[in-house]
C-alpha cells in the first residue's frame, strides 16, 4: 500500500465490528465551486475481505471522532464490516460531481 496515496487514516475496527465511516471530499479541488454536488459513489477495498454497506452522500452533517465535520452533500458515508485481524485495507470512494469530474479519496483502515 503506497501511503502516499493515503488521504484518510480511519480509526481501526475489530474484526466483528460494524462501522460507519465517513470519506470527505470537502477539501477536494473538483467539489469546492459552489453549487458543485455528488453522486454515485462507490467505494472498493483492497485486499478483499470487508464488506461494505451501500455507500450514500451525506444528507446530514457528520461529526468525525477527532471533532472535525463534514458539510452536508460532501461527504459520502458507509458501514464496513469483517475482515482480518492484523490486515491493512485500501478503502477507495469514487463519486461523480455534478460538473462531470471523478475524484477518488483514498483511506486507509486497519482490522485489530
Amino acid at each position: 500500500m503506497n501511503d502516499q496515496d493515503i488521504a484518510i487514516e480511519f480509526e481501526a475496527k475489530y474484526a466483528a465490528e460494524v462501522k460507519l465511516y465517513c470519506w470527505s471530499f470537502a477539501d477536494e479541488p473538483a467539489v469546492k465551486f459552489d453549487g458543485v454536488t455528488l453522486s454515485s459513489p462507490a467505494i472498493t477495498a483492497t485486499p478483499t475481505g470487508l464488506t461494505i454497506g451501500t455507500p450514500s452522500v451525506l444528507a446530514a452533517v457528520f461529526y468525525n471522532n477527532d471533532g472535525s465535520t463534514v458539510p452536508i452533500g460532501q461527504g459520502v458515508v458507509a458501514l464496513v464490516s469483517g475482515g482480518t485481524a492484523g490486515q491493512d485495507y485500501l478503502l477507495a470512494c469514487a463519486v461523480t460531481t455534478s460538473d462531470g469530474q471523478t475524484p477518488v479519496m483514498k483511506g486507509k483502515l486497519g482490522v485489530r
